[in-house]
């Protein structure tokens, strides 16, 4: 039987043009995100590609597949000067309702979309000073090209079946600062969490529906029952893309101090 994973790769579309522009998501949760396909870009854990939300729901739709494989496509193909321009473009039209961008809602880093993180990240500090860039990746090797910047956020998604040298990877690059961090998805109540783990994502599934089980103190408000709600959670909130807040102590634990 295929699995979730197998189907999700088989429905991608191949596409024989190259898009001139990004497409800009929005889902209800994150706000505005940039996707790309992730039978192109991921490498998953055996975990994740069981419980990748991303692995259903509306994200699964064919149009939505199309524009996942066109922003993949546009960072593979495209030279630099575009994918610059855009990332200047794209500054603006994201700020003007929300000071942030999530890459990646679904999908991971290639070689363009550093090219294009990095520029936006450059560019929003003289031109948005106050906009930010949350990254989530689990592709070490180019999140370390990515520069150190105070408006960059790199959360590194781990879980239970990382291997080894990448967990030892994502150790090694907290050190270049607090704006790069550690994630982890917790899929059982007796799994053991990594004390240096900034932010835990209890399983979680699409739709909103939420971890039945008593949240790890550490866990993000968003996949907890009695946590936070889910639409606009991610503006609200903040902890992924402020060192600030991430310093403050687990979102989940300010969250019920404030209620």
């Amino acid at each position: 039987m295929l699995t979730r994973f197998q189907v999700l790769r088989d429905a991608t579309p191949t596409l024989t043009y190259v898009p001139d522009t990004i497409y800009i998501s929005k889902n209800d949760k994150t706000g505005w995100s940039i996707n790309v396909a992730i039978a192109e870009t991921c490498r998953p854990t055996k975990a994740c590609a069981e419980y990748c939300y991303g692995l259903g729901g509306r994200i699964v739709m064919d149009a939505a597949l199309r524009r996942q494989a066109e922003n993949a496509r546009f960072f593979a193909e495209q030279p630099t000067w575009r994918i610059r321009n855009q990332a200047e473009d794209i500054v603006h039209i994201v700020s003007r309702s929300q000071p942030f961008l999530r890459m990646f809602g679904v999908g991971d880093l290639q070689p363009g979309s550093v090219e294009f993180i990095a520029w936006m990240a450059r560019y929003a500090r003289v031109r948005r000073p106050g906009f930010r860039i949350w990254v989530a990746t689990r592709q070490l090797e180019l999140a370390a090209k990515l520069p150190d910047s105070p408006n960059l956020h790199v959360m590194m998604s781990l879980d239970s079946t990382t291997p080894a040298k990448n967990v030892e990877r994502c150790k090694t690059l907290l050190k270049r600062g607090r704006t790069w961090f550690a994630a982890y998805v917790r899929r059982a109540e007796d799994e053991t969490v990594p004390s240096w783990v900034s932010v835990v994502f209890e399983e979680h599934k699409w739709g909103g529906r939420r971890a039945q089980r008593e949240p790890e103190p550490r866990a993000c408000p968003a996949t907890v029952l009695g946590g936070a709600d889910h639409s606009g959670a991610c503006v609200r909130c903040q902890y992924c893309f402020d060192d600030k807040a991430r310093m403050a102590g687990p979102a989940l634990i300010q969250l019920r101090r404030h209620a």
